[in-house]
């Protein structure tokens, strides 16, 4: 069994350095599948407080982190800019497939007709 050795601060590091190695020490890695497998756990995880990086094989492409006190939902944040007129939202909401009707057949070369009303514009 090897005993490892303490972590000590380079001469003058700031109080950034150090936190940036608590962060590290608060952090875990997981690859895409086993994150999608697991899920459950890994918020589990998150909600105690650790901060986990997503890796697609070795690249890490996000990150799940807690979220911090104080912070608004985002859908606070939609009310906000709406309110403050930042923000202009759809008149109705999002259709779904069952609205937009049966699909269209079109009759010969779709992308010729799509030139043709293009260069007519």
């Amino acid at each position: 069994m090897s005993a490892t050795a303490p972590l000590i601060a380079p001469s003058g590091a700031s109080c950034a350095w150090l936190g940036n190695v608590a962060k590290l020490a608060n952090m875990r890695t997981v690859r895409i599948g086993e994150l999608k497998n697991q899920l459950s756990r890994y918020l589990r995880v998150v909600r105690r407080g650790t901060r986990i990086v997503v890796m697609d094989r070795d690249t890490p492409v996000a990150e799940i982190a807690p979220i911090t006190p104080g912070r608004k939902a985002a859908t606070d944040v939609r009310e906000d800019l709406i309110r403050r007129g930042l923000l202009v939202p759809a008149p109705r909401p999002s259709m779904s497939l069952k609205d937009t009707g049966p699909p269209v057949h079109c009759r010969g070369d779709a992308l010729a007709a799509l030139r043709a009303d293009r260069d007519a514009r």
